[in-house]
């Protein structure tokens, strides 16, 4: 029995994301709710599709789910009962030949089948336009209609039958002199359910009541359940009283236990990471945030072009009416982004933005856009600050040097490269200087890349290898604007804007030269 993945083909491609990426694009407490909510392995969402084909099957299937909220729900119910038992079976150590190993196969046969058949049930009421949801009814349907499957049908109300002989079992105990029960064993079986008598049952009623059945000292009298010779093993007994049934559990023993649960585990976690992906853009919608499936472009197009971006950690963390939406375009005229701005204006959170739209694209998922069209990289790699505690050996300028030259080595023209705030741990005329020899080098290389530093002069000094340096990766300056002095948190096409943000903040906090020196001359007056 084996079902079609719904979320890789047999030609999917993919590259391993590196966790410091997620994190460095603010994705965890995303990736975390996308974990929570489904029963998806890490492995999966750490795997960046690079193939256009995988991505299109996904979103088409995101499509149908969409269409269809109720769709996820039905799937995981009818898989999640028969995943539980499985993960419970495969927990428990039991011997091949082992009685109880052969009651628990006989309930993964049974649910495996009432499983299937549920599926088809459910799958059957709709219209899919994916291909993937497609060849999984198909795939359903031609399981059911195989005769292994009608076999399996067969062999499971013969067992059932077996079963059904024994439906009680007699326990006999003997008592000492003291009224207290010293040996309990098993003495007969029968194909009916017991009726206890109305004795027994006034006793079990008192007791439960007020416990006062046995007198007000029944907590003492706890001996009554330490029984020295106690036999209540019940497998000896059920076995015997099965022999006449001895070749029919032995058949279905030896055809089934070696009966593979993976295919319906397998597609119950990527049911559940579809349910939990169409629940989390279900909740951007009600945040009345806009999210899309972008249009996917070759990766040799190098595109990037987005309408309406914004950073999704932004949706958990401020009003959506105070959030601000951006557009973005990385092609022909400009695939090297410069990004400057006064401090708090936003830089790294757009930056972030970029590299959740372009994962997200890529993991077939609808991104944080009105409108998107984004070639696939082969790549995402990212740039941040590294921490204080990381840089022992190699100090903190060596260790970002490091990171930097490793990650460079990987990426090509089909790349994706996000520098936030690098390089700046040392003195401006450093810091600048190897800046320069990056954004040099990429261009070199044309790998997109976007950089946002507050080295204004950089804008200056790399623009000139547009010039030195002609080839389909030109270096564009773009800045975090303003209003009035005041962050506007839009990225605008334009040199760097100087210095008069740096003295509205300087004058907000009281610290410009003319509001330090009144404050001197009122300290001298006193």
């Amino acid at each position: 029995m084996a079902f079609n993945s719904l979320l890789w083909l047999e030609t999917s491609t993919y590259q391993e994301l590196d966790e410091q990426v997620i994190g460095d694009l603010g994705l965890h407490g995303f990736y975390k709710k996308l974990t929570d909510l489904s029963q998806v392995n890490l492995s999966v969402i750490n795997r960046l599709c690079t193939d256009m084909d995988t991505i299109t099957y996904r979103q088409a299937i995101i499509r149908d789910l969409m269409a269809e909220p109720a769709l996820t729900n039905y799937l995981v119910e009818n898989l999640e009962a028969f995943c539980t038992l499985v993960y419970q079976f495969t927990k428990t150590t039991y011997e091949a030949d082992n009685f109880y190993f052969l009651v628990e196969l006989v309930k993964i046969v049974e649910k495996s089948i009432q499983c299937l058949e549920d599926l088809r049930g459910t799958l059957r009421g709709y219209n899919f336009t994916s291909v993937g949801l497609k060849k999984l009814y198909e795939s359903v349907e031609a399981s059911i209609n195989e005769p292994n499957f009608k076999e399996m049908k067969v062999d499971l109300k013969a067992i059932r039958y077996a079963f059904s002989q024994i439906k009680s079992a007699e326990i006999s105990i003997n008592m000492d002199l003291g009224m207290r029960p010293v040996e309990a064993q098993v003495t007969n079986l029968f194909d009916h359910r017991c009726i206890y008598p109305k004795a027994f049952r006034k006793v079990a009623m008192v007791i439960q009541d007020n416990g006062t059945f046995l007198g007000k000292h029944i907590n003492q009298y706890i001996p009554v359940f330490s029984v020295k010779n106690l036999d209540l093993d019940l497998k000896e007994e059920l076995e015997f009283g099965l022999k006449a049934y001895h070749g029919v559990l032995k058949t279905f023993l030896n055809k089934y236990k070696k009966i593979d649960p993976l295919p319906f585990v397998t597609l119950f976690e990527e049911v559940t990471f579809y349910q939990s992906s169409v629940t989390l853009l279900q909740q951007m919608a009600k945040a009345h945030l806009p999210m899309s499936l972008p249009t996917l472009l070759p990766s040799r197009d190098r595109c990037f072009d987005v309408k309406g971006v914004y950073n999704i950690n932004l949706a958990e963390r401020i009003s959506h009416d105070n959030i601000v939406l951006n557009q973005f375009k990385m092609d022909d005229d400009g695939r090297i982004f410069i990004l400057t701005g006064a401090n708090s204006g936003g830089k790294t959170t757009f930056t972030q933005a970029i590299g959740q739209v372009q994962l997200l694209a890529q993991l077939g998922l609808m991104v944080p856009a009105t409108w998107a069209r984004i070639s696939l990289v082969n790549g995402i790699y990212t740039h941040f600050p590294v921490l204080e505690a990381d840089t022992i050996d190699l100090g903190r300028l060596g260790k970002e040097c490091l990171n930097f030259s490793v990650l460079f080595k990987k990426a090509d023209r089909y790349s994706l490269i996000l520098l936030n705030e690098s390089f700046t741990s040392t003195s401006h005329l450093e810091s600048l200087t190897i800046a320069g020899e990056v954004i040099k080098a990429a261009k070199t290389k044309e790998v997109r890349l976007i950089y946002n530093t507050h080295l204004h002069e950089l804008v200056d000094q790399v623009i000139g290898f547009n010039e030195a340096i002609v080839n389909e990766t030109p270096i564009v300056s773009i800045t975090s604007g303003s209003q009035n002095d005041t962050n506007s948190y839009t990225i605008e096409v334009g040199p760097p804007q100087g210095i008069s943000h740096a003295m509205k903040i300087a004058e907000n906090f009281g610290i410009t030269y003319k509001q330090l020196s009144k404050r001197l001359e009122a300290v001298n007056d006193v």
